[in-house]
């Protein structure tokens, strides 16, 4: 069974699947939602007590007029303790709830409103914007604020009939605006949701993979220096080393600070021409490899490398990354072995395998020239009255 991705935006709501990620979404915006509800909710009720001016205009100084009075500054005064109370909030749930009674208190100060004097037109005007701010600037869920839509249209409604004696047939046209009111708000309470959360998404995505870029580099960086293979970054153009690791400085015989912000690796190549071979493959076919280096270490000491190198970008340069392995003890067994194996350790003079090899190539030679080939013989009479008479040990220095 799988389940629900977390970073999936919900199609009905547009609101994050995820109950976890949309926290996450939410929390860092808490306190600028709880300004802008603050302020929302001061602005309004200021605005609605402001209208107390018009019902004086229209009504003059009767009991409807104070019945109005009350319900408007009442409003106010809720509204202000309600701005106070929402600056202290810690979660979006309790920004939510102290919002949405701010919005139910309205809505009770405008039903009283209405049963004072039938609606004017600016009423069904000033209604339809509080429906409208509660699916635009309302906090919270599309769900909540469709309840309280639903719930402000209902009852706005009935208070209209009862006002002002009107058949439920005369409140059609009314009906129909709210529920056109109420679908258009959703749906663009739903794509503003939806569009607020896509960035979020895509710098959370950014910032993901940077982290992941960085976690593989500093892994990369760690594994460079750990590695018991000498590597070396350097530039294409001028050899410039990049970095090295442990294992390339203890191979080249430096310490880290000794070697200056500049250096070439030009100077540490006894053959230059090795390193001009090694960066023409590296640019034929983006890599070389088991390619025989001698260098010269701090201390003078020439040392045999086999190399493997492959081109690399590094901080927008072209660079070469490569790889050395000290082959200086084995160059020089195989070379012991070699002696050993073609000459006499006694006089120093080439042995029998060594005679035959040197023959055959010789032979060969002859046949495909077409010349004739000598061989010389040398032996040495009597030299067995000397082992016999002096001793092997006599023998062997007259033979050195």
């Amino acid at each position: 069974m799988t389940g629900t991705s977390p970073l999936r935006i919900s199609r009905l709501t547009g609101e994050f699947l995820d109950p976890t990620m949309e926290q996450a979404y939410r929390a860092p915006l808490l306190p600028e939602q709880v300004r802008f509800t603050q302020r929302i909710t001061l602005v309004g009720s200021l605005f609605y007590a402001a209208f107390l001016l018009i019902d004086y205009l229209h009504l003059g100084i009767t009991g409807d007029l104070e019945l109005r009075a009350v319900a408007r500054v009442g409003l106010l005064l809720a509204g202000v303790g309600i701005a106070v109370r929402i600056g202290k909030v810690d979660t979006g749930g309790a920004l939510d709830r102290w919002a949405a009674l701010f919005v139910g208190l309205l809505f009770l100060s405008f039903y009283a409103v209405l049963f004072t004097h039938p609606p004017l037109a600016f009423t069904h005007a000033s209604f339809f914007v509080v429906l409208g701010a509660i699916f635009i600037a309302l906090p919270g869920d599309l769900w909540l604020a469709l309840a309280l839509g639903v719930a402000g249209s209902t009852a706005y409604l009935i208070s209209l009939r009862l006002a002002s004696d009107s058949l439920w047939r005369d409140l059609v046209p009314v009906s129909l605006l709210l529920l056109f009111a109420n679908v258009f708000g959703t749906l663009v309470k739903r794509e503003l949701s939806r569009m607020r959360r896509e960035p979020f998404l895509a710098l959370r995505s950014e910032r993901r993979a940077k982290a992941a870029l960085e976690k593989s580099e500093e892994d990369l960086q760690r594994l460079f220096m750990a590695t018991p293979v000498a590597l070396a970054l350097t530039r294409v153009s001028d050899g410039r080393l990049f970095k090295a690791n442990d294992a390339a400085y203890k191979l080249f015989g430096y310490r880290r600070n000794e070697l200056p912000e500049y250096f070439s690796a030009h100077q540490l190549y006894v053959h230059p021409e090795q390193r001009s071979e090694l960066i023409k493959n590296v640019i034929r076919h983006g890599h070389a490899s088991d390619q025989e280096l001698t260098l010269r270490c701090a201390d003078g000491k020439v040392c045999d490398t086999i190399a493997s190198a492959v081109r690399v970008r590094h901080a927008g340069e072209d660079c070469v990354m490569v790889g050395l392995v000290d082959i200086s003890e084995r160059k020089h067994l195989e070379e012991s072995l070699r002696w050993l194996a073609t000459t006499d350790p006694l006089t120093g003079l080439h042995n029998r395998h060594h005679f035959f090899n040197a023959a055959a190539k010789e032979l060969a030679r002859s046949r495909r020239s077409n010349r004739p080939l000598s061989v010389i013989m040398i032996d040495l009479d009597h030299f067995k009255t000397v082992n016999d008479r002096f001793g092997h040990d006599a023998g062997d220095e007259v033979l050195r």
